[in-house]
């Protein structure tokens, strides 16, 4: 707590430091998070991701939640518990960056790459060389930690390939989108028919609810005792 107020006094005007910090931490009182302070800033991405129209804020607990969140390095936007409607305009622009950085990597790669962002098949891209076909599905990030989802249709089309075709399916992520492209990072993702693999063949974090969800790997550890 003392580290987060003296955030505050360093990088805001705020004269009531104190009472953010006790805002934050009796949210974490009613939200049974006892150790949200010691969290580090991939902790508490994978923890926001985990908030949805059914965690309960109570007055200023948004605000106060913003602040501490910043002085973790994460940027509150990223998260759709502050502002839907604001979040999603950004995510437009933040996919479309990711949808032409994917697009100029594979081309240099000598690929042939089609948008089919509008066909409803899964995924976004299919980028072409010869008698190769890869399916891209392309995510963008503000932040440079990343839990993403497959939506239902997305994750049903996938599980419907035949195993070719599920060889060459690819997660393209793409963080710090907001970021000049030299600070931008591309990560892809492979499916070997029942977990999804790094480009190191490093298993990630899957959690399958309706569709599934994928975390970094240290995204998200429990902050409950």
């Amino acid at each position: 707590m003392e580290k987060f107020v003296s955030w505050l006094g360093q990088n805001t005007k705020i004269k009531t430091s104190k009472s953010y910090a006790q805002g934050v931490e009796k949210f974490a009182e009613r939200q049974n998070l006892s150790k949200i302070f010691e969290a580090n800033s991939s902790q508490l991405d994978g923890l926001l991701n985990t908030f949805d129209e059914n965690t309960i804020f109570e007055k200023n607990d948004k605000s106060h939640l913003k602040r501490f969140i910043e002085s973790k390095g994460l940027d509150p936007n990223e998260y759709s518990i502050f502002d839907r409607k604001e979040n999603e305009k950004k995510s437009k622009k933040t996919e479309k960056t990711a949808i032409n950085d994917i697009t100029e990597h594979f081309t240099k790669e000598g690929y042939e790459v089609n948008n089919v962002e509008t066909d409803n098949c899964g995924w976004d891209l299919e980028a072409i060389k010869g008698n190769e076909n890869l399916l891209l599905e392309v995510k963008g990030l503000s932040g440079k930690f990343y839990t993403i989802n497959l939506s239902e249709n997305e994750y049903k089309k996938l599980k419907e390939l035949d195993k070719k075709n599920q060889k060459n399916y690819r997660i393209c992520i793409v963080t710090n989108c907001k970021s000049a492209k030299s600070k931008r990072v591309k990560l892809f993702l492979k499916y070997d028919g029942s977990e999804f693999l790094s480009d190191i063949n490093t298993p990630i974090k899957k959690e399958e609810i309706i569709s599934v969800r994928l975390r970094s790997d240290s995204s998200k550890k429990r902050l409950k005792n």
